[in-house]
């Protein structure tokens, strides 16, 4: 299996928060993977487009196209190739009902801000270990 702490794994950050953006830059440096950071669906689509990743964390409330409208059309775009990335949500909203929709999207995964450092890496990490 591959070693989740050498960098050997590309993620896509789509987040419009400052503070969040800092927050991910500083976790995810402690663990090596490479991040890629955009502001909003629609850059996520086009960084996914031109780009592969073994892991996509998506916030759900964005301007121009939010996370669900941006996982629709990238599990679209997967559809025609026969792929699979995993997405994990990244949301304020924590009822039941809220993962549900993330699921429903196309997302894999749900994590509900604020989160601690250790919850968001398990997230993470069993994510990549399914994909790797």
């Amino acid at each position: 299996m591959t070693d989740l702490n050498k960098g050997s794994f590309k993620i896509l950050v789509a987040e419009d928060n400052e503070a969040n953006q800092f927050l991910i830059k500083a976790i995810t440096k402690s663990e090596n993977w490479e991040i890629t950071m955009v502001d909003d669906g629609e850059q996520a689509i086009e960084a996914y487009k031109s780009d592969s990743y073994d892991l996509i964390l998506m916030d759900v409330q964005m301007p121009v196209l939010n996370g669900y409208e941006a996982t629709r059309v990238i599990r679209g775009i997967e559809e025609e190739k026969g792929m699979h990335t995993p997405i994990i949500a990244l949301t304020a909203y924590a009822m039941k009902s809220d993962k549900d929709q993330c699921i429903e999207a196309g997302m894999d995964d749900y994590i509900a801000k604020p989160f601690k450092r250790q919850q968001f890496i398990d997230i993470i990490r069993n994510a990549l270990e399914l994909k790797a």
